[in-house]
C-alpha cells in the first residue's frame, strides 16, 4: 500500500510526474484520471480501477483529484483516502481499489492521462480546466456526467460536451448518463448506463472501462441527444409523480408518459435541429424515463407536491425527501420552457408547459390529464389569480410610498426638533431632509422588497446595495437641489428628481424575474 502513497518530497504540490508523459507512448497504455473525489467520483474512480488492474489496454494506477480544500476533521481528505484506501466523508465503508490514487495536484493527476473523467459539475469542470495547464496527453478523451441543463444569455440551450470540448482545445467529450445510478453503483447491484460518443473506437474504450457484470453500458451516436433527453427525462417523471399523487390509473399513468418520450423526441428534433429517430426512445430515454417515473427522485418529490394539493413548498419537500439537494426536475423546468418560448415552439409541448404550470404556477396537479374541462377551468382561475395579483402590486406600491413619505415628514420633524435646526445655520435643514429621504427610500425597498412581493430571503448584499443607492441617491439629490436653487426653482424640484431611483430601487429585485418571464407568469409566481 506504501507505495501508492503520495509524499510531499518529489511529487509535492504542483511537481511533475516523471513517469507518467511516456505511460502511452512506451507501454501503449491508457492512462485513466478522474476529476472530483465526491459521492460520484469516488463510486467511478472504484468502478475504473477494477477495471484497469484487469484490462492491459489500461495503465493500472488511476489517479482521482481531491480538492485540496478538502477536510475531514482535522486532516486532508487526500491524505485520509490515502491512508484508509476509502472516502469516509461522502462514501464511508465503500473500499477503494490499491491502484487509486488520490491526489491533491490537479496538474500531477491528470498529468499523462490519456481518458479523463469529470465527475464534478459543469460549472466547476469549466473553472478548473484552466487549471490543468494541459498537462494531458496532447490526444486525451474526456466523459462528463450529465448535471442538468444550462442556458445562454440568449435562453438556448448549451451542450455541456460541446462546451467542454471548446474549453479543452477541441478535445472529443463523451457524456454519461442514467437513472437513479450511484445506489446501484456504490451497492454492485446490474445497472445501465448510456454513453453518447460519436467516435466508435472512443466509445469502445469508454465501454471497456466501465462495463462489469453488474453495469451495462450502451452508446449512444449522439452526445448531445443523449445530454438533451437526459435533462428532459426528469421533467416527464414530474408528470408521472402528478400522477400518483392525484390517484389515477395506470393506465392514464402510462399515457403521460408515453407522452413525455414523444415530446422528447420534439425537444431533440427542434432545438437540436436532429431527426426524429428512435434513438431518444431506444437507447437514451426508455430506460432513463423507466427509472425516473417508477421510484425516481423527481417522481416521488412530485407525489408529495400533488397529495398536498400544491400548497407545500419544493423547498420542503427537498428537506423532507432529499436531505436538501434540488429536484432535478423543477430545476430544468423554467429553464427549458424559456428556451421553448424563445423559439417560440412552446405550442408542440403542451404536457411539458402543464408540468411547468403546475409545479411553479399553483396550477391543479389534478390537471396533469388533459381534459378540456381543466383547460377551460385553468383559463378562468389563471385570469382571476393574474387581475388579483395586479391590483396587490398596485396597492403595495401605494402604501409603500405612502409610508415612505409619512416616515420622511416624521423623521424631518423630529430631528429638526431634536437638534434645533434653526441655530445650526445654513445648511442644517437640507442635511435633515437628506436623512429623511434615505431612510423613505429604505421604507419603500423594504416594503417591496420583503413586505409585499416576499422575493427571497433577507440578504447582507440587499442591505449592501441599498447602501450603496442611498449614498448615491443623497448625492445626486445635494446636486439637484443646489442647482435648482441656483436658478431660483422651488427646492422641491431637486428631490423629486430622485424619485424615480427610489421607485426603481423597490422594483429593482423585480426586474431580473420579469426579464425572465411573461407577465402573467412573473405575477402568479411573484405575487
Amino acid at each position: 500500500m506504501s507505495r501508492f502513497r503520495l509524499g510531499e518530497g518529489a511529487l509535492g504540490e504542483g511537481a511533475p510526474d516523471t513517469s507518467s508523459p511516456s505511460t502511452r507512448s512506451q507501454q501503449g497504455r491508457e492512462r485513466v484520471a478522474v476529476v472530483g473525489a465526491s459521492e460520484w467520483g469516488t463510486a467511478l474512480a472504484r468502478v475504473i480501477g477494477m477495471a484497469t488492474a484487469k484490462d492491459l489496454a489500461f495503465d493500472d494506477t488511476v489517479r482521482m483529484w481531491v480538492p485540496p480544500d478538502e477536510r475531514l476533521h482535522n486532516c486532508r481528505l487526500c491524505e485520509s483516502i490515502n491512508d484508509m484506501r476509502e472516502n469516509t466523508k461522502y462514501l464511508p465503508g465503500l473500499k477503494l481499489p490499491i491502484n487509486v490514487v488520490a491526489d491533491s495536484s490537479l496538474c500531477r493527476a491528470v498529468s499523462g492521462a490519456s481518458l479523463i473523467v469529470f465527475a464534478i459539475p459543469f460549472q466547476h469542470a469549466m473553472r478548473v480546466i484552466p487549471c490543468m495547464r494541459r498537462t494531458f496527453h496532447p490526444g486525451a478523451r474526456a466523459l462528463i456526467l450529465v448535471d442538468g441543463i444550462h442556458m445562454t444569455v440568449d435562453d438556448k440551450p448549451v451542450l455541456a460536451a460541446h462546451e467542454l470540448s471548446l474549453a479543452l482545445g477541441g478535445m472529443s467529450v463523451s457524456v454519461l448518463v442514467g437513472a437513479e445510478l450511484l445506489p446501484d453503483i456504490v451497492h454492485r447491484r446490474f445497472c445501465e448506463v448510456i454513453i453518447g460518443c460519436t467516435d466508435g473506437s472512443t466509445a469502445a474504450l469508454w465501454s471497456r472501462l466501465l462495463s462489469s457484470e453488474t453495469m451495462h453500458v450502451e452508446i449512444a451516436p449522439s452526445p448531445a441527444a443523449a445530454e438533451l433527453t437526459a435533462s428532459l427525462v426528469p421533467i416527464v417523471a414530474l408528470a408521472a409523480g402528478f400522477c400518483d399523487g392525484v390517484g389515477v390509473g395506470d393506465n392514464t399513468k402510462a399515457a403521460i408518459v408515453r407522452n413525455g418520450l414523444l415530446e422528447i423526441r420534439r425537444a431533440v428534433a427542434l432545438l437540436l435541429h436532429l431527426p426524429e429517430s428512435s434513438m431518444a426512445l431506444s437507447s437514451c430515454g426508455f430506460s432513463n424515463v423507466l427509472g425516473e417515473c417508477y421510484g425516481g427522485h423527481s417522481a416521488r418529490s412530485a407525489k408529495m407536491f400533488a397529495q398536498a394539493q400544491g400548497e407545500v413548498r419544493w423547498e420542503r419537500i427537498e428537506v423532507a425527501l432529499l436531505a436538501g439537494c434540488r429536484v432535478r426536475g423543477v430545476s430544468a423546468l423554467h429553464k427549458y420552457v424559456r428556451a421553448l418560448r424563445h423559439a417560440k415552439i412552446d405550442h408542440h409541448f403542451p404536457q411539458l408547459v402543464r408540468v411547468y404550470e403546475i409545479a411553479l404556477l399553483r396550477r391543479p396537479p389534478r390537471h396533469i390529464v388533459p381534459l378540456a374541462q381543466n383547460e377551460s377551468q385553468w383559463r378562468t382561475m389563471r385570469l382571476r389569480r393574474i387581475l388579483a395579483a395586479a391590483l396587490r402590486c398596485i396597492g403595495g406600491l401605494g402604501v409603500s410610498c405612502l409610508l415612505g413619505v409619512c416616515v420622511f415628514l416624521a423623521q424631518r420633524e423630529v430631528m429638526c426638533y431634536a437638534l434645533e435646526v434653526d441655530k445650526l445655520g445654513n445648511g442644517a435643514r437640507e442635511t435633515v431632509e437628506a436623512a429623511g429621504f434615505v431612510a423613505a427610500v429604505g421604507c419603500i425597498h423594504s416594503c417591496l422588497r420583503w413586505g409585499v412581493f416576499g422575493i427571497g430571503p433577507f440578504y447582507f448584499r440587499s442591505v449592501l446595495a441599498l447602501f450603496v443607492f442611498c449614498a448615491a441617491a443623497l448625492h445626486a439629490a445635494l446636486l439637484a437641489e443646489r442647482y435648482a436653487h441656483s436658478v431660483q426653482l422651488p427646492r422641491l424640484l431637486g428631490w423629486l428628481a430622485v424619485v424615480p431611483l427610489a421607485l426603481g430601487l423597490g422594483f429593482a429585485p423585480l426586474a431580473r424575474a420579469f426579464s425572465k418571464q411573461r407577465l402573467g407568469d412573473f405575477l402568479l409566481t411573484s405575487c
